[in-house]
This record gives C-alpha cells, structure tokens and sequence, in this order.
C-alpha cells in the first residue's frame, strides 16, 4: 500500500536490508472495493495446455481450501458480478468466476471424499476433471515466462486494554466527529486528543510498534485478561486522511541510523525518546482499526485464509476471486536454520487481496497468516514461479 492503502496494508517484506517493505494494499483499498463501473476486467494471457502442468497435486489441506472458497462464494454472494472477464482475448461472462469456484469446489470435495474411502486413483481422476473441465491461462508477462511471488502476513503485538504504565499509546477505532478523525498522529498518540472518548480499542507500549501495525493495517493483538491469554484480530476501519510516509529515510538522511532496516529504526528510536515526536512527525497518517471475528479482511471484505489466499493488482484483476494454480519455491521452514533452504509450493490460492506494491498481471503476494512460521515465510520469500489461471469451460 503505497501511498497508504485502505484496508489491511500489509508487510509484505521491510525495505531493510535484504527485504522491502511493500505495503500491500489489501482490502477495500479495499474494504469497500473499487466498482470499475462500466468496465470489464482485462486480463493479458495465453492460452495453455494442461498437460505440461503436472498433476495439479496441492500440498497444503482440504480444510483450508474449503475455508477459503467459502469466504470466496460470500463475496460473490455479496455482490452481483456483473460487466465481463476478458482473458488471452476471449470473453466469459463475470459470472464465470463464481462457475468456476463452484466446479472446483465439487471436484476437491470428490477427490477429499475419494481419499478418504482409499481410492488408489483419485489423483489421476482429479488431475484429468481440472484438464477436462477448465481453460488455462498463464499471464503474459514481457521477456519472461514466470511469475514473481512475496509473502505477507498478519504481525502479533502485545497491548492491554487499559492504558497504564507503560502502556500509554493508544490504538482507536473510527471516530464519527470529523475533527476527531483529522487529528494527526502525534496530536493522538502524544497528545492524547482521543482519550476518553469511549474510542480506545488497545494501548500499546511502543509507538513504532503502533507504527508498523498501521502500516501492516491489520493483525494479531495479544492481551492478558483475568490472568488469560486473548488474540482479537483486528482489520483497518480508515485513516485520518493525513500524508503517509516512511520514517526510516528521514531517521537516515538525518543521520540517526546507517540504514532504514527496521533493526536501526527500532534500536534508535529505543534509546532516544526525546526524538519520538520529530520523527513521528514526517508521518501524521494514523490508522483507525475494528476489532474483527476472522483474520485480516482483504478485498471485497473477504476474510484472509493463511496459505490460500494471495494479493494481485488491482488495476488488472479488479473483481477479487480468480483461482490459480502455484508452482514455486519458497524457504523451509524446517530447515531455517541452513540459510537460503527452500521447499517445493505446488498449491491452489484464491486471489482475493491486492497491494499498491503489487504492480504486473504476474505478480502475486501470497499471504500465510500470523504466528512465527508466518512471519520466516513472508519475510524470507521471494522468488519466480509458475502462476497460471483457471476458468470453466462453456457450454456451445
């Protein structure tokens, strides 16, 4: 999300080092999609042949494809599909897309079911219904025949419901007076200009933290109440419309860190309070929040589902929903010990989230949810693949 995205901005990888920090303008850049009124949605790809593509054997669980295409037909339930989808020059009306989903749905569920009863060649039958049943595309991209793909994810921050020592730096939802929701973050977060006004969510004990909650525009709170642990998840509700920026490259050019990692952010700003409201400053974009029952939302408010769902551009692939097929490299988390270890993906993600980062018809964020593994994944991945497209088949 870059400016600053609507709804969940995500951390795809910080511009530290050996990561970018691309804010992934997540839903209704998101909450509430762009509608593209009077415009179809173009898609630049060729068509392909199945056969070159294996046999679409998908490596993560059953569960987690069904809470995804669930979350998916929502939102196609939400709201009608309307105007139509142009792919490699051919055109299917939007309402293909649900067509699909719902094809998909019924041939994993056979495929789950003939697993469970010990079919041997429930594989085979699956891998020749996706041939059969479906028209695939691989996006056209220019000189190069691969996707590039990066990981998100959902931060964990640590807040407690009541300020108190320590704890003074407050995270809010939307305000309804607009003087409230035009206050800038250090009027806020030092001033104290929203306390007590029924509009405290969580109070954090770092505003960096606070920081780069706002940035992700959504994630994981961990409080301790009665003595027990509690995660709510929490999604972007809106801004106070102020001017986003960076903070690292002004704390550089000023000659307070060596670099913009995160690491010499955090270190300086640890040891130098004082400078707190000058850098803060450059940045007076705040972030409202809400507290939410599912992980973050993306797009066309669909729920996120960690290892399914995967954020592209939305200038191109507007309508949330178009299913892919994965067939990349991404580190090994079992083996993050050995540096630039990787494991085979070969998976089914729904692209149901985009990011102002995420620019090109074959580029895609993939997004895996929250927790430590989560986090290896998103920050470590980044790397070329193969991504193609699946649409049913018409009937003449």
């Amino acid at each position: 999300m870059r400016p600053q995205k609507k709804s969940f901005l995500s951390l795809s990888k910080l511009m530290t080092g050996s990561f970018i920090l691309s804010l992934t303008l997540s839903s209704a850049c998101a909450g509430t999609a762009q509608h593209h009124t009077g415009k179809d949605m173009v898609v630049p790809a060729r068509q392909i042949s199945p056969q070159g593509l294996g046999d679409f054997a998908d490596d993560a669980s059953y569960e987690t494809m069904m809470t995804a295409i669930r979350r998916q037909e929502g939102a196609f339930n939400r709201r009608a599909l309307t105007k139509n989808l142009i792919i490699a020059g051919q055109t299917y009306p939007m309402s293909i897309m649900k067509d699909t989903l719902l094809t998909f749905k019924s041939l994993f569920q056979q495929r789950h079911l003939c697993m469970q009863q010990g079919g041997q060649d429930c594989q085979q039958r699956f891998s020749e219904a996706m041939e059969n049943e479906f028209n695939w595309y691989r996006p056209l991209v220019r000189g190069r025949t691969d996707a590039h793909f990066t990981g998100y994810y959902s931060p964990t921050f640590y807040a407690k419901k009541k300020s108190r020592s320590g704890f003074q730096y407050g995270l809010y939802q939307m305000p309804s007076d607009p003087n409230d929701k035009a206050l800038s973050r250090n009027e806020i977060l030092f001033d104290k200009r929203l306390e007590g006004k029924g509009l405290e969510l969580f109070y954090m004990d770092d505003p960096f933290e606070l920081f780069l909650l706002h940035v992700e525009g959504g994630g994981v709170v961990e409080t301790t109440e009665n003595g027990q642990k509690k995660r709510y998840f929490l999604s972007y509700a809106g801004t106070n419309s102020q001017k986003f920026r960076f903070i690292g490259p002004y704390m550089r050019d000023q000659g307070y860190i060596p670099n913009a990692s995160v690491e010499e952010q955090r270190k300086f700003l640890k040891n130098n309070p004082d400078k707190w409201e000058e850098i803060y400053a450059q940045t007076p974009s705040y972030v409202f929040m809400k507290i939410t029952q599912t992980e973050p939302l993306g797009m066309e408010n669909i729920p996120l589902t960690p290892g399914r769902s995967m954020a592209q551009d939305r200038n191109i692939y507007w309508r949330k929903g178009m299913m892919g097929f994965v067939r990349a490299k991404i580190p090994d988390y079992s083996r993050r010990n050995q540096q630039g270890a990787q494991t085979k993906l070969r998976r089914f993600f729904i692209d149901q989230d985009t990011g102002g980062a995420i620019r090109g018809e074959a580029r895609a964020d993939l997004y895996w949810g929250y927790g430590t593994k989560a986090k290896f994944l998103a920050e470590k991945m980044d790397d070329y693949g193969d991504l193609v497209f699946f649409i049913k088949k018409q009937k003449n």
